[in-house]
């Protein structure tokens, strides 16, 4: 099973991540933007090169067979993806991705109060 997490920058989703994970065995975290760093450093410079590494339609393949391969790898997980989506074209591309490898998915959304976003 997936867990993503997604919510504003600063929402506290790599909290909640780490305190999921210490309450659930066996879970582990994977951090879907070192997917996109890898594609920045490799395409740097190159004038395919988007500044939104979401924009590429392989971070989201990419993603995707990473959170299924390591389900799979762990025996069910969870995997616990603290990751912002702002694009739900993207969200629903890389959750149809897992669904079709089998993988179950729950996306829950953090909702932060805009003070405690400013603080």
């Amino acid at each position: 099973m997936i867990i993503w997490l997604n919510g504003p920058f600063g929402g506290g989703k790599t909290t909640t991540a780490r305190l999921l994970h210490q309450h659930l065995p066996g879970s582990i975290i994977t951090d879907p933007e070192e997917v996109g760093f890898l594609l920045r450093a490799s395409l740097q410079g190159h004038p395919t090169a988007a500044r939104d590494f979401q924009d590429y339609p392989m971070w989201r393949t990419l993603t995707a067979a990473v959170c299924a391969e390591l389900d799979r790898h762990t025996g069910g997980g969870p995997v616990i993806a603290p990751m912002t989506l702002l694009n739900p074209a993207y969200a629903a591309e890389i959750f149809d991705a897992l669904h079709k490898h089998g993988t179950d998915v729950r996306h829950l959304v953090l909702h932060t109060d805009p003070t405690a976003l400013l603080a």
